[in-house]
């Protein structure tokens, strides 16, 4: 079974063009002669703050290319393709671990009592057991909202 593939984060320094630098930074890690495959870049993901990013982007591939190429999908963050179609690309049910079960509600205020009984006795504070399992279960309705 294929491993997963993770979304990748890179950055550009301020002093950089960064339509430029980002096209030339893609073209090299993932273009055609990077690998070897014709469609690295083209099964990429590029998430922009806007159109005019977009717009920018694709003009500075034209200026990147030598020859055609065949670009990554660009989504402005408002667009509402981005909803549509990428969230099953930035997140795939099907790659990811399954979930674990929930913890049984008196199991998860017996751990947060373990927890608050530790805590206080750290801090030189001890309470008894009825006062951490009064606490875990304020603790976990806190939590559950």
């Amino acid at each position: 079974m294929a491993e997963p593939v993770r979304p990748k984060i890179f950055t550009i320094p301020a002093h950089r063009a960064f339509a430029d630098a980002l096209a030339a930074g893609l073209i090299r890690q993932f273009g055609p002669d990077a690998k070897g495959d014709d469609l690295g870049l083209a099964r990429g993901l590029v998430l922009l703050p806007n159109n005019r990013a977009k717009r920018a982007l694709t003009e500075a591939f034209v200026r990147a290319s030598d020859n055609g190429l065949l670009l990554p999908r660009m989504v402005a963050i408002g667009d509402p393709a981005l909803d549509e179609g990428v969230g099953a690309a930035l997140d795939p049910a099907d790659s990811a671990e399954p979930i674990p079960p929930a913890v049984e509600p008196l199991e998860r205020r017996m751990i947060l009592a373990r927890l608050i009984g530790e805590e206080r006795q750290r801090g030189g504070q001890p309470i008894d057991a009825a006062e951490a399992v009064r606490l875990a279960g304020d603790l976990a309705r806190t939590l559950d909202q």
